[in-house]
């Protein structure tokens, strides 16, 4: 079994690579047109202050992971560990930013947009991606109320009794 000190001197030196990597000209990791067609519709709905804040921080991603199946995806997104980059006022360890909706046709995806401790951290799928088309439209951005991200995912997932 490795140790979770090992795993914390890995990570900070993948990390430290990629920042060397990006000094000599490696690009920064780009949101899919899905992505960035849902960030930019949040953006547009927080408040000055939050809309602040999320833009600078989506222009210091330093890596996005990305899982996909059948029925849902996730976009884990992390950020350059900047001290000064400024905070979501959604301070708590998980809280849902916003849940928007984007369609083309008959195809509907909802995703719920992450923050952990006031920083973007995710972007959670539900539907199939594969089938929104060339041009997927925004139905709907619902911003969030401050609620616990993981409550809010699990009654999603397994109705209000979860």
């Amino acid at each position: 079994m490795v140790s979770d000190n090992a795993i914390r001197s890995f990570l900070g030196t993948y990390g430290a690579l990629r920042r060397v990597l990006r000094r000599l000209g490696l690009p920064r990791p780009r949101f899919t047109r899905v992505e960035t067609l849902i960030l930019s519709a949040v953006v547009t709905e927080l408040p000055e202050a939050d809309r602040k804040a999320m833009s600078v921080q989506l222009n210091h991603v330093d890596l996005i992971q990305r899982t996909r199946n059948r029925r849902l995806a996730v976009s884990a997104i992390f950020l350059d560990k900047i001290p000064e980059l400024p905070l979501l006022s959604l301070l708590g360890s998980s809280f849902r930013v916003a849940m928007v909706s984007v369609a083309e046709g008959k195809s509907l995806v909802r995703a719920t947009v992450l923050s952990h401790r006031g920083r973007v951290a995710s972007i959670d799928f539900k539907g199939a991606l594969d089938e929104l088309g060339d041009s997927p439209k925004v139905v709907s951005v619902e911003l969030g109320k401050g609620f616990d991200a993981g409550v809010l995912i699990d009654r999603e997932e397994h109705g209000e009794n979860a």
